[in-house]
């Protein structure tokens, strides 16, 4: 079986992915690395794309989904399925969740459309902070943290971002500041591993700060596969990434792309050879 891992132009020696090429291969699997975007690549010799690491397709959506579409046209098998991947990339699929009752971390829907007033959100949410983060983006680019001393300054600009795509507006969770973000990584719907992340002192954003493998308590990993069982369900590959507040987890993304996975993280190659064989039994089933 011939395997391509999708990835970026700019991906370098020191990530996951050549690593897990790697070992795939040694393992009986014909498998390489390619750029999604070069039109040199030949997909249609390949059985079967994993979306591994497209770190920069929310700057090309529309090409990114024109892309996938074409595999699935060349009876290309795509992983994640390309409905999971198109639903994903919006992160409204956030007020989706929320609307029905799962515990996402609280957010509103802002847009170029809405004549909006960020001053009554700190009321709503019942916060001293907030932060909007766009709807199509990745990591951490255009993410904003804002008191109310800063609201009017802030409102003006981000009018102006707004005129790029639609935001969400949501309280800042301050053990995000404090306790970091979990990032709980599943195969097949199986769990495998979590990963801490922990914001640089002062900040709140974890890519960052540090971060190390450490084990969630068994409630958070319960809440965790709520979210993979009722909408990845079909999906190789699910990081969940969340922060507990009050001893609650609440979802900040789930991350069914190209999401960093930390195989490395795990000694004795156990996520890896996890990974593995989760992508054999996968690929059984769909036989």
């Amino acid at each position: 079986m011939k395997i391509a891992l999708a990835t970026y132009k700019f991906i370098t020696d020191s990530d996951e992915d050549l690593p897990l090429v790697k070992f795939l291969t040694e393992r009986g699997f014909y498998a390489s690395l390619e750029v999604w975007d070069d039109p040199k690549v030949n997909w249609k010799q390949y059985d079967v794309v994993i979306i591994k690491s497209t770190w920069d397709y929310h700057e090309k959506l529309a090409d990114f989904h024109v892309w996938i579409g074409q595999l699935t046209s060349d009876h290309v098998t795509v992983i994640n399925p390309p409905e999971a991947i198109k639903g994903n990339s919006d992160k409204q699929y956030l007020l989706k969740f929320q609307a029905h009752g799962f515990p996402v971390v609280p957010s509103r829907l802002l847009s170029k459309e809405m004549d909006f007033d960020l001053l009554p959100y700190f009321d709503t949410f019942q916060t001293d902070e907030l932060v909007v983060k766009p709807c199509v983006s990745l990591g951490a680019q255009n993410v904003f943290q804002f008191r109310k001393e800063d609201i009017r300054i802030f409102e003006a600009e981000l009018r102006g971002l707004l005129a790029n795509g639609n935001y969400l507006i949501q309280p800042l969770i301050k053990e995000m500041k404090t306790e970091g973000e979990w990032s709980l990584i599943f195969f097949n719907g199986t769990y495998s591993h979590s990963v801490l992340k922990k914001p640089l002192q002062g900040d709140f954003i974890s890519n960052h700060g540090t971060r190390h493998l450490a084990e969630p308590k068994a409630d958070y990993v319960k809440v965790a596969k709520t979210f993979v069982d009722r909408f990845a369900s079909d999906c190789l590959y699910v990081r969940v990434d969340g922060v507990v507040t009050s001893g609650d987890f609440l979802l900040m993304e789930l991350e069914l792309i190209e999401p960093y996975l930390y195989l490395s993280y795990v000694p004795d190659h156990k996520a890896y050879i996890r990974y593995y064989e989760a992508l054999c039994t996968y690929m059984g089933n769909k036989d």
